[in-house]
Parts: structure tokens; sequence; C-alpha cells
């Protein structure tokens, strides 16, 4: 009770220019206070290959405080370089507990690396992909395409990132056992074995806001 638990399979960007927001984080904000008095969250980003990096910016933001660093961009024309800071207002001071694993990449790890530094919020499952680059799609004549890197990202102070994040509580478990529980979740069925990484971040999560005295 009290734990609200978030699962983002993609980090969507606004449904059009006019929006405030991105869609993902819009969503995320309206499960935060659709709940109410939080104790704490569990913020589930296994298997989300990322998506939308301003997204990404304003779902972290909903747990730190504005001006604090979330990651800086850094590309061959120094016109591509930014520093991607939170922007307010939180929407939440209760600890958040985030699930990771191999499938967890670009967008989502860069949610996962600002709330571990950010809020010291512990990563539970296993190692993340490892994609810390940004793409761009170049059209070319003849109606093909050409994806290059143009950009790569380093953390708030500047280190460069590189390999995936280590989680700080390293639990395995079988990526098809995660998404069958899933969508057997989304039908309104029970799977008979439990989702071990996710009743460890809730068992993490309770004791966290037990000693924040929530």
């Amino acid at each position: 009770p009290g734990i609200l638990h978030l699962r983002i399979g993609r980090f969507l960007p606004a449904a059009s220019p006019e929006d405030p927001l991105t869609a993902t984080a819009t969503a995320v904000r309206e499960a935060i206070r659709a709940a109410g008095t939080l104790r704490a969250a569990v913020l589930d980003l296994r298997g989300c290959a990322g998506g939308s990096l301003q997204a990404a910016v304003e779902v972290a933001s909903c747990w730190l405080p504005p001006g604090a660093p979330i990651i800086e961009q850094i590309g061959r024309d120094p016109a591509r370089a930014r520093s991607l800071v939170a922007i307010g207002p939180r929407q939440s001071d209760a600890p958040v507990v985030v699930l990771v694993d191999a499938g967890t990449a670009s967008s989502a790890e860069v949610v996962a690396l600002a709330l571990r530094h950010g809020r010291r919020a512990p990563l539970i499952g296993s190692p993340t992909h490892g994609k810390w680059s940004v793409q761009q799609l170049f059209m070319l004549p003849g109606g093909d395409a050409m994806n290059l890197t143009v950009a790569r990202l380093h953390t708030g102070d500047g280190q460069e990132m590189s390999g995936p994040l280590q989680p700080d509580i390293g639990l395995q478990q079988d990526a098809s056992e995660t998404w069958l529980r899933l969508r057997d979740e989304l039908a309104g069925e029970t799977r008979p074995s439990p989702d071990r990484q996710l009743e460890r971040a809730c068992e993490l999560a309770a004791t966290l806001a037990l000693a924040a005295g929530r």
C-alpha cells in the first residue's frame, strides 16, 4: 500500500508541437497525482529501449529538484553540445527504486543514471544495455537513408559514459518471464511464478519509505 509501480515501455514525444510536455511525462505526472500521498515509487524500465531524450529528462524531473544535472550531450558539432537539467516543478519527494535489465537502453538508462545520482535511487535487476549515443536519420537520394551517431552522452559532471549500468542489487530473471507476466497481467490473469525482481523492488521501496518516515 502506498507504493506506486510505474512501468515505461517507451519514452514517447509530445503528441503535438503545442503540448507543454511529452506524452510519457504527462502520463507519469498524472499517475503520481492520481496516487495521492505516496510512500515510495518503483520505476520499472525493464525492456525499455529508450525513445525521446526530452521525455527522459521530463520523467527524471518528476523526482529531481529544478536545475539538477541529468545528462550532457557532446557532438562533433559544438552547436549540438548541450547540458540537460531537471525542469520543475518536482512531482514527488518520495523514495524511488528503479528496475533495469539488459533491455534497458538509451533514454531509459539516462533516467536510471540521473535518479541514481540525484536521488540515490537504487537500481535492481541485471546490467543495462549500455547505449550512450544519439543517432540522427539522414535521407539520401533514391529513397535510402542513413542513421548516423551525432553525439555521445556524458554525466552531468562531464564523465563520458560507456558500457552497461551495473545494478546496486543484482537479481537475474529471464526476460521472457518478465514479459509473459506482463501479458497475463494485462489480460487479468495471474502467473504461477512470481516476478522476483518486482517483489524485491517493492520490499526495498517499503524499507526506504519507513527510513524516510513515510
